[in-house]
């Protein structure tokens, strides 16, 4: 869709199976489905493979491309890959970070929502910072950007706000908060 869903057009027929997962940045799309990830660099119109040996199909939750660098994050952990050639490897947090709920980028900096709090990097992955402070609980489980701010959602305790490197309570207690997502004024949660 190119008029925010009101309507939709096909635009290939060439991938097989059933898609569950699509982003795309602009530049790239990417599609999780059946026959694994496949990835585009003409709006939809071919798509070729772009498995990662290291991910489980069924576990992906996000996908970030930030320059030449993509992110997919899965429940199992965090993985990475250059963008024009397929070689997957595992980011490593310093910290016994079990899960990977979501991404996000805010300037030049990609942060990513853990079981072990919020996490961000400038470098493409290399190395990655502990955002934890002023946040509870510690599983984040979706990120957004909104109006230039950042906010993390948890279940059951709600939504945090990421302002002058400190993170403060913003509402929806008692909700589970899984996904984001921000359109014009709006944040959907």
């Amino acid at each position: 869709s190119t008029d925010q869903g009101v309507t939709f057009s096909l635009v290939s027929q060439a991938v097989q199976g059933a898609y569950t997962f699509v982003y795309s940045d602009g530049t790239y799309a990417f599609a999780l489905g059946s026959g694994g990830i496949v990835k585009s660099n003409n709006n939809g119109a071919t798509w070729f493979p772009y498995n990662p040996a290291a991910l489980i199909y069924t576990d992906l939750t996000d996908f970030l491309v930030d320059g030449s660098t993509v992110y997919a994050a899965t429940f199992d952990k965090l993985i990475k890959s250059d963008v024009n050639i397929n070689n997957w490897s595992e980011v490593t947090f310093g910290q016994n970070v079990d899960f990977c709920f979501g991404l996000c980028k805010k300037g030049t900096s990609v942060y990513a929502s853990t079981n072990r709090g919020v996490f961000s990097t400038n470098d493409q992955g290399v190395t990655w910072t502990e955002k934890n402070d002023g946040i509870t609980p510690l599983t984040i489980d979706g990120l957004t950007l909104h109006e230039g701010s950042l906010f993390a959602g948890a279940s059951i305790y709600g939504i945090s706000t990421y302002q002058n490197n400190s993170w403060n309570y913003s509402g929806l207690p008692l909700l589970n908060s899984f996904d984001f997502h921000s359109e014009g004024t709006d944040i959907y949660a």
